[in-house]
């Protein structure tokens, strides 16, 4: 339950007449037209959205003092909608008709116009800072709204805030933001001191006393000056004097107890008592929503054409440019420079060669900051060679990566696994790698810009032959695991690992295929034949295979495996012909080798291609002779996988008690081995063998406990074909809206897998009985009007409907 307090009355706003309150009294009018919840409760509603802001930055927002950012807007016109709707007995007449998408488009339009209108209230807001150099804005400070407030929580707990992060990524202007607030309670001033273009490690001290306007420049008297000043030391751009510029920092902090100091760098300085703050992009559209990176490219955008705005016709390219700029402030600038002589279509089909391009930049500022490629030529500089060889190595991978896999990547005969390791944490200190924390996993990642920069480096290094092939080499080895240890415990765990791979088993496919070893495609693809189907890329994988088929001419092993992974993903997607034609092809091959177990997996895939043609017999036959061979291989997880099909031949022939003993046994041997995938396809079958006997709540049961399972893997032909056998509960308990819904998730998932399989002829007309029973029940308009609704749900909405824990 959301809390469901009444507002208070809100604080006046100070200037009413200016832009910025009429923005705040619009605000605080939308919020009373919702039914007035109070700023805590709107502080939940954005929790729930998924995007948290808290009651203060919510309360902050109409509180016409300063701009409000546009992920706070966005969110409290979002909050106001989702109250509005949920307590539509406390909302205005007016709101009952709001939509979130049309009332956050509107506030979009206000938040811009806003952003460039005079503002009197802010300025007056703002006391001048009594001394310091702290340069003017000459350009709008854009969002950054939560690193701001977590800067100045870090201030009030240590004295020595570092703000770390990429190159080109806003640092120095997030930390002059941070110095000139923190320095409004600082009666000496808030003073810059620019360490860029400083070369001789020996002058910090006496360029830190240029920067205060004092005589002696060695580090005590420096100390001595400080003593007893209240001020903010911002020490900009410290990573190529880190020891230089933690040893000052230490002596000048333990001399001056009142002395706060905001430090940028590339990695920490490492002192005690320093917080670290990593400044990461900006955060990047969700589909073409505005965020603050599109927020930066507009209004900078606006500035060299005057009048930029977004459209309905340039808002997309623009959302796809700043995610193809990983959303790095400088790179946005950069880019948006060129529309003085591109359309934004045009930059973005140019942006390939993003460091060609994203040059000429401000001419008066620091040089680094010209281009792109000079920004991440600093950052190169800063590494070792070691560093330098492993970050080149790396940019190889289409994704993150685990410690294991880039140590197995990017060591070599003078490269060891433990160099990769304090390399790898040494690029992770200096802000080139990024961490991420994925299903209890560690993983380190490339910006894509900072990817394409590694790219050239080990292209011009002339090791990228090896280093692509011991790539190539690791997924191999990869997959080869995965397969063997796909039927046990470890499946979710390897399902978790592939799904994440997944971008980088594409791209050593497509260098198999280019490279023309088709063999090492076909092995590899085939043995992600059960992964295929978990995941529901039942086209990629026949992709892929008919791809290496056509190209490759041994008729060997490799070949005929592949033609069975690709007859098994075609039977699943109800091709039919394709998937005999290649079982054909495939068996021929295994006799001549003598391959019995080939043999026992072309006799599963017959099985259950005849058991959704309905021919029972044939389909009895296939299943109880792969059964047999499976039990002779001794491979649990194929036996639980024959069991689950002949009980599925069994239900087709009437035999329900038979089919349902088959279900169980196949059952205990998932539980006992760990398994989950081929186990949540057995309870979707006993589902439906329940409903059939009139068990409703016992298929309701086990069709949300395996549609949970499915959700795991993310099996959209598994989920569908669920939540189409929860329409049917919902038809046989008279619920036909929620049937209808139902029915309309079920075949819009359904299209992103292949043809629409329902299964054996029994299943195909006991979901026609449904439907048609359905639609008499709601009659055509109403029936369409919910079945739409339906399709248009998204997978995470349409499980929650199916599993009961929402209803739309």
């Amino acid at each position: 339950m959301s809390p469901r307090g009444v507002g208070r009355r809100a604080a006046p706003v100070p200037d009413p007449q200016s832009p910025l309150g009429r923005f705040a009294l619009d605000l605080q009018r939308l919020r009373q037209e919702a039914g007035n919840p109070s700023y805590e409760t709107l502080s939940y509603e954005t929790a729930r959205l998924g995007h948290s802001f808290s009651d203060t930055s919510l309360r902050n927002a109409a509180a016409g003092k300063q701009v409000p950012t546009w992920d706070v807007t966005e969110m409290f016109v979002r909050a106001c909608v989702a109250f509005a709707h949920a307590n539509p007995e406390h909302a205005a007449d007016s709101a009952r008709g709001w939509t979130a998408k049309e009332l956050a488009a509107q506030w979009a339009q206000r938040w811009r116009k806003l952003r460039h209108a005079p503002d009197p209230v802010e300025r007056r807001a703002e006391p001048a800072t009594p001394e310091g150099n702290l340069p003017a804005e000459l350009t709008t400070f854009i969002g950054r709204e939560r690193e701001l407030a977590e800067a100045e929580r870090l201030l009030g707990r240590s004295r020595l805030v570092t703000l770390v992060g990429i190159g080109g990524v806003g640092k120095t202007r997030l930390s002059l933001r941070v110095a000139a607030r923190a320095g409004r309670a600082c009666p000496d001033g808030t003073w810059l001191v620019e360490l860029a273009g400083l070369r001789q490690p020996g002058m910090l001290a006496r360029t830190v006393a240029a920067a205060l306007g004092v005589r002696e420049s060695n580090p005590s008297a420096l100390a001595d000056f400080l003593s007893g000043k209240r001020l903010v030391l911002v020490l900009d751009n410290c990573e190529h004097l880190l020891d230089e510029c933690a040893a000052l920092a230490r002596s000048l902090l333990a001399a001056a107890p009142q002395l706060l100091i905001v430090a940028t760098s590339r990695q920490p300085l490492g002192i005690t008592g320093e917080h670290t703050m990593l400044v990461r992009p900006l955060p990047l559209p969700d589909g073409d929503d505005l965020s603050d990176a599109v927020a930066l490219f507009v209004d900078r955008a606006s500035a060299v054409v005057p009048g930029f705005a977004l459209t309905p016709e340039n808002r997309g390219v623009v959302a796809e440019l700043c995610r193809r700029l990983d959303g790095i402030p400088l790179a946005i600038e950069l880019a948006a420079r060129w529309l003085r002589v591109l359309r934004p279509q045009d930059l973005l089909e140019r942006l390939g060669d993003c460091f060609r391009l994203l040059r000429n930049g401000d001419r008066g500022g620091d040089q680094r900051h010209r281009t792109l490629r000079a920004l991440f030529d600093w950052s190169w500089d800063l590494c070792s060679p070691t560093e330098q060889a492993v970050w080149a190595r790396l940019s190889v991978f289409e994704g993150g990566v685990a410690l294991d896999a880039a140590e197995a990547v990017a060591a070599d005969e003078e490269t060891t696994a433990e160099d990769v390791f304090d390399a790898v944490a040494g690029l992770v200190d200096k802000s080139i790698l990024t961490t991420v924390d994925t299903s209890g996993q560690v993983r380190y990642a490339l910006l894509e810009t900072l990817r394409q920069y590694g790219r050239e480096r080990l292209a011009e290094s002339g090791d990228e032959p090896q280093v692509r092939a011991r790539h190539r080499a690791w997924c191999a080895r990869l997959v080869r695991s995965a397969e063997a240890e796909w039927g046990g415990a470890a499946q979710v765990m390897w399902f978790e690992r592939l799904r994440h791979e997944h971008a980088d088993l594409r791209g050593a496919l497509d260098s198999w295929l280019r490279t023309g070893d088709t063999e090492a495609v076909l092995c590899a693809t085939s043995s992600l034949a059960f992964y295929w189907i978990a995941c529901g890329l039942l086209r990629e994988g026949r992709d892929w295979l008919d791809r290496a088929r056509r190209q490759h001419s041994e008729p060997g092993l490799a070949l005929a495996r592949g033609l069975w992974a690709s007859a098994y993903l075609a039977a699943v997607q109800g091709d039919f012909a394709a998937s005999l034609e290649q079982l054909s092809a495939a068996e021929g091959i295994a006799r001549r080798f003598r391959d019995s177990r080939l043999l026992t997996d072309a006799a599963m895939v017959r099985g259950l291609a005849a058991v959704y043609r309905g021919e029972r017999d044939e389909a009895a036959a296939f299943s109880e002779a792969a059964l047999a061979g499976y039990r002779d291989w001794g491979d649990p997880f194929r036996v639980q996988l024959g069991l689950g099909q002949l009980g599925m031949v069994h239900a087709a022939g009437g035999d329900s008690d038979r089919a349902i003993e088959l279900y169980e046994q196949a059952l205990e041997i998932g539980k006992a081995h760990g398994e989950s995938w081929l186990r949540s396809s057995v309870l979707w079958v006993l589902g439906i063998e329940h409903l059939h006997r009139g068990d409703s709540a016992a298929a309701t049961a086990l069709l949300r406990e395996t549609l949970l399972l499915k959700r795991g893997f993310n099996d959209r032909l598994g989920i569908a074909a669920v939540a189409d056998a929860l329409a049917w509960v919902a038809s046989a308990e008279d619920r036909a809206a929620d049937a209808a819904r139902l029915f309309g998730f079920a075949h819009a998932t359904w299209r992103h897998v292949g043809e629409r399989l329902l299964g054996f002829p029994d299943l195909v007309a006991r979901h026609e009985h449904h439907t048609d029973r359905v639609r008499d029940s709601l009659g055509e308009d109403c029936f369409a009007k919910e079945f739409d609704e339906g399709a248009r749900l998204s997978v995470p909405d349409g499980v929650a409907l199916a599993a009961g824990l929402t209803r739309p």
